[in-house]
């Protein structure tokens, strides 16, 4: 797939999904679906206490409607937030008018239109699987990233991914002539990494491992999954959902996200060697 291409179906896609609203992605969820919100803020708390206190610097590569960049903001002297989604550039410069050291490029995450040895840390947060050439975009991550600069990505855990994708498609099975005649989500370019073959990928691209670790468990793939679906039953029913089943519901999420194991989501904090 060529870059034009894949603008064209990032362009699809994200319209579908957001639909010409001006939020940030955090806040797109309906409240039945806080359980699956959740991880979208542990992600993003386990981004920010992988990144250094203070910067000169920093790019988000990837950077949707914003919600990283407010963060960022916060840390850095000037943030840069890259999409090639214009429908994402418009929404998160929009979102963050109000801040004034950010900018918000349109570009793809192989061509980077920055100098090199520029920031200070880079994030891709859920980007690297949805990339044309993820070698290229590594590439030029080392290149903007200044000596000791830190890269921070997540994305799913193939293991934990393929299972659950697996599990809500034999669930849903029996239900998909129901939804017949509902217009599908356009497709998206998506390649899921094993830990491993993750690890193999950035050494590659000549990144140092500070730390490889899984985080956030919920008992669904992207997009809510079956067990969202479920959550809907009771979205009506608000003091139910918020004073016991949702707080039941977090507490075991907890219990499991602490074996690891069975997280869905891998954290890789890298550092660009100073030599």
């Amino acid at each position: 797939m060529n870059y034009q291409a894949h603008q064209q179906q990032l362009e699809a896609y994200y319209q579908k999904q957001i639909g010409g609203r001006t939020v940030f992605w955090k806040d797109k969820y309906k409240p039945y679906l806080s359980l699956y919100r959740d991880r979208l803020l542990k992600r993003n708390a386990a981004i920010e206490a992988a990144l250094p206190a203070t910067m000169e610097r920093a790019l988000d590569l990837g950077c949707g409607q914003g919600d990283l960049l407010v963060m960022l903001s916060a840390r850095a002297t000037s943030v840069t937030g890259i999409d090639y989604a214009e429908v994402m550039v418009q929404t998160a410069r929009e979102n963050l008018s109000g801040i004034p050291n950010v900018e918000v490029l349109c570009a793809p995450g192989e061509i980077l239109p920055l100098p090199d040895h520029h920031v200070d840390a880079v994030v891709l947060a859920d980007v690297i699987e949805h990339l044309v050439d993820p070698p290229q975009c590594l590439r030029e991550c080392r290149r903007v990233l200044k000596p000791g600069g830190r890269l921070v990505i997540t994305t799913p855990n193939a293991a934990m991914e393929f299972f659950w994708k697996r599990f809500d498609g034999f669930i849903n099975a029996p239900f998909r002539w129901l939804r017949r005649n509902k217009k599908p989500i356009p497709p998206v370019l998506e390649h899921l990494y094993r830990r491993d073959e993750l690890v193999t990928l950035v050494l590659a691209g000549g990144f140092r491992v500070r730390d490889h670790q899984l985080i956030e468990f919920y008992p669904g793939s992207e997009g809510a999954g079956v067990f969202g679906r479920l959550l809907r039953l009771i979205a009506r029913q608000k003091q139910i959902r918020e004073w016991v089943v949702e707080p039941w519901f977090r507490f075991w999420f907890g219990a499991i996200e602490r074996l690891k194991v069975f997280n869905n989501r891998q954290l890789l904090v890298l550092e660009k060697p100073a030599g």
